[in-house]
C-alpha cells in the first residue's frame, strides 16, 4: 500500500530531513502509534521503514516495541532493513543469526534465550557458535545443559566483548565460568542453579570465589545471583574477601542469595548489605538458633530496600523478623513456600497497616487457610498504600475469596487479587470473576 494513501499532509513536513523522522521512531513504545506515525508521513521516507510499516501491521506486538524473533519470524532482507529500529530484540529461535550482526550495540539491547537442540549434528552446532561470535549480544540467558553446547558456549564467551548480563537457569557444574567471569565486562550475573560437584575440592571453590572477588571488584555490578553456600567449602580468607568485596559493590541494586549461611555472615561482623540494594531475594535459608535470626534481622534493619523475597524457609520468630524490616522503604514483601500459618497472618495482620510504603504482599503457597485470610481481609481497610495481594496456591473457599473481593472494592486505586490456584471449582470461579468485575477489582484465577 503507497503511504501517500493514508498520509494527511502537513505544510512544510517535505523539508524535514529524512534522519528525523527515522531518529523518532525507536521512541514509540505503542504498535498501533508507530503504525498512524508510519502511515502519516511522507512519501520520500526509506525503503526501510516501508518494511518496518509492513511488519509491524502484520504481526503488530511480536515485532514492536519488541522484536521477539521466533521460529515464526521471517528472516533475511526484510528483518534486516528493520532492525536498527528496535531498542530491544529478544532471541528464542537458535536459528539463523545472521540479520543481528550490524546491530549497534549502544542503541539496541540483544537478549539472547536459544542455543541448538541436543539432537542438532556437530557440525551444525560449531556453526552456529562461530556466528554467535559475530553478533552483539548484551544479555544471554542459558537454559540448557548439553556437553557440547557448554564446551562451546564457554568457548564463545570471551568473544562476547558486548555482552553484559548472563543467566543460568538451569542445573549444571561449570566451575570454568568463574575464570571468564573475572575479566569480563559483565554488570550482571545470575547463576541461582549453579552446582558446585561434590568431588570440587578447596582449590575449586577458591578459585570461582576469587575471580567473583575480582570481578565485584573492578565492575559497577548491577545484580548478582549465587549459591552461597560454597562460603561453607572455601578457605576462610577466601570467605572473607567475597564477603567484603560484595559490601563494597556500590553499584549493586539487586541481590538474589540462595542457601545463604548465616552462621559464616555472623562470623564476618563487617558484612552489610551493599548500600545502593534495593531488591533482595534470599532462598533456602537455614535459620536454627536465635543467633542466626537476629543475623538476618540485623541485614534487613540496616538496609534501604524496597523489595524483599523470603522463599523457601522457614522463620521460627517471624514476628520479630517483621519487626526489624525497614518499613519506610519497603513496598514489597513475597513470603513463598515458607509455610506460613493462621497464626502467621494474624501477625501479618497486625504488621502491614504499619508499613507506609507497602504496595505489594505475595504469599504464594503457604500453609494457611481461610482463617488466615479472613485475618488479612480484616486489616486491608487499615492499609493505606496496598495495591496488589497475591495468594495463588493456597487453600481458600469461594466464601473467603468473595469477601477478599469485596475488601477490595473499596479500595483506591484499583485493586488487584491474585487467587491462582486457590479456587479449583469452575462454576466458582465464574461466579468469583463476575463479583470482581462488578467490583471493579483485578482478578487473577
Amino acid at each position: 500500500m503507497n503511504l501517500a494513501q493514508n498520509k494527511k499532509r502537513e505544510p512544510g513536513a517535505t523539508a524535514w530531513p529524512r534522519e528525523i523522522f527515522e531518529s523518532i521512531v525507536p521512541h514509540i513504545s505503542n504498535a498501533d502509534n508507530l503504525v498512524n506515525y508510519l502511515t502519516a508521513m511522507e512519501t520520500n521516507v526509506s525503503d526501510d521503514l516501508v518494511c518496518l510499516l509492513h511488519r509491524v501491521r502484520h504481526a503488530k506486538d511480536t515485532e514492536w516495541p519488541v522484536l521477539c524473533i521466533t521460529s515464526a519470524t521471517v528472516r533475511g532482507p526484510s528483518l534486516q532493513q528493520v532492525v536498527k529500529y528496535y531498542r530491544h530484540i529478544q532471541v528464542t529461535d537458535a536459528g539463523d543469526l545472521s540479520d543481528l550482526e550490524g546491530v549497534s550495540p549502544s542503541t539496541t539491547t540483544i537478549d539472547l534465550r536459544a542455543f541448538p537442540a541436543e539432537d542438532v549434528d556437530a557440525e551444525t552446532c560449531t556453526a552456529w557458535y562461530r556466528q554467535l561470535a559475530r553478533v552483539p549480544v548484551t544479555h544471554l540467558t542459558w537454559r540448557c545443559d548439553f556437553d557440547e553446547d557448554r564446551d562451546e558456549l564457554l568457548g564463545v564467551l570471551p568473544q562476547l566483548s558486548h555482552l553484559r548480563s548472563l543467566r543460568i537457569l538451569h542445573e549444571t557444574n561449570m566451575a570454568q565460568l568463574f575464570a571468564y567471569v573475572g575479566t569480563s565486562k559483565l554488570t550482571e550475573l545470575f547463576t541461582g542453579n549453579f552446582r558446585f560437584s561434590s568431588d570440587d575440592g578447596p582449590d575449586v571453590l577458591d578459585a570461582a570465589l576469587t575471580h567473583l572477588t575480582k570481578w565485584l571488584d573492578a565492575q559497577p555490578v548491577t545484580g548478582f545471583g549465587f549459591i552461597f553456600n560454597a562460603l561453607e567449602r572455601c578457605s576462610p580468607f577466601i570467605a572473607a574477601a567475597f564477603l567484603h568485596a560484595l559490601t563494597r559493590a556500590t553499584a549493586l541494586t539487586t541481590l538474589t542469595a540462595y542457601f545463604l549461611p548465616l552462621a559464616i555472615v555472623r562470623k564476618h561482623a563487617s558484612f552489610r548489605l551493599p548500600p545502593m540494594l534495593q531488591c533482595l531475594r534470599v532462598q533456602g535459608l537455614l535459620i536454627d538458633t536465635a543467633a542466626d535470626a537476629a543475623t538476618l534481622e540485623t541485614l534487613v534493619r540496616d538496609s534501604k530496600l524496597t523489595k524483599l523475597a523470603v522463599m523457601n524457609t522457614i522463620i521460627p520468630t517471624l514476628h520479630s523478623l517483621l519487626q526489624h524490616l525497614p518499613w519506610a522503604s519497603l513496598t514489597h514483601l513475597a513470603l513463598k513456600r515458607i509455610r506460613l500459618s493462621n497464626h502467621d497472618c494474624q501477625t501479618l495482620a497486625l504488621c502491614v497497616p504499619l508499613w507506609t510504603a507497602l504496595k505489594g504482599l505475595d504469599l504464594h503457597k503457604n500453609a494457611f487457610d481461610c482463617g488466615g485470610v479472613m485475618c488479612l481481609a480484616r486489616a486491608m481497610p487499615s492499609t493505606s498504600t496496598l495495591e496488589t495481594l497475591g495468594l495463588s496456591a493456597n487453600r481458600l473457599s469461594e466464601m473467603a475469596a468473595a469477601t477478599l473481593i469485596q475488601v477490595a472494592a473499596q479500595r483506591y486505586p484499583r485493586f488487584c487479587l491474585d487467587l491462582t490456584a486457590c479456587v479449583v471449582d469452575t462454576f466458582q470461579q465464574e461466579r468469583l470473576k463476575a463479583l470482581a468485575c462488578r467490583a471493579r477489582v483485578d482478578l487473577v484465577l
